[in-house]
């Protein structure tokens, strides 16, 4: 949560938000990544990964995929409760976040594989 300061200008209580913390949060940066790759899987599933945002947020299944047009990550999901139907825990809400963790995630994943690509 963030902290708010109490102002009592005018016997009013105004709560403001610390602008400081604000801006840190705008600033999205993966700050460390990891890659297990799966040797034995009978579909295109080459790898899972974790990422770890601003060393305060961690995305843990993200999955790496081969598509008929390369590599590409895949977030977790989970089924209703009749199971036919699935939903994202959770996912990049602009194409640029998307593109930036998808770039982070398969870096290391081709380095963690010696530079196969």
């Amino acid at each position: 949560m963030l902290k708010t300061e109490k102002n009592n200008k005018k016997g009013k209580n105004m709560n403001k938000l610390n602008i400081t913390k604000v801006r840190q949060m705008n600033k999205l940066k993966i700050t460390k990544v990891s890659v297990y790759p799966v040797y034995s899987s009978q579909d295109r599933l080459r790898a899972l990964a974790r990422v770890v945002i601003n060393d305060a947020l961690q995305l843990t299944n993200l999955r790496i995929y081969e598509g008929s047009e390369g590599l590409f990550v895949s977030y977790p999901i989970e089924f209703t409760q009749k199971g036919e139907e699935f939903r994202q825990i959770f996912y990049p809400l602009t194409r640029e976040f998307r593109e930036y963790v998808e770039e982070v995630v398969l870096a290391e994943y081709h380095a963690t594989m010696g530079g196969e690509k």
